[in-house]
């Protein structure tokens, strides 16, 4: 399986759709993903960032600490090309 095929599962799936819907309202939004592993959550909110009624949007993303962070911000950048992403 393919970085393409894989990014197009989770933009795909319900779950991350649902996530847009809340996220897109007009009223802030806190969002907690737990029991996820490995890059999950990267490919989560690549996912997220990447549909067209959130790209627009600030998204922030707390860890907790600057070495998960790190890890985090690098693996989001290689999924998601963005330069605009700050840590």
């Amino acid at each position: 399986m393919n970085l393409e095929v894989l990014m197009n599962e989770y933009a795909n799936d319900a779950r991350c759709f649902q996530i847009v819907a809340g996220i897109s309202l007009s009223k802030p939004k806190h969002i907690h993903l737990s029991g996820l592993h490995g890059s999950a959550a990267e490919f989560i909110i690549a996912a997220v960032f990447n549909n067209p009624s959130a790209s627009q949007l600030n998204h922030l993303v707390v860890l907790r600490d600057a070495e998960e962070a790190a890890y985090f911000h690098n693996t989001l950048e290689n999924l998601t090309s963005a330069l605009d992403i700050f840590y």
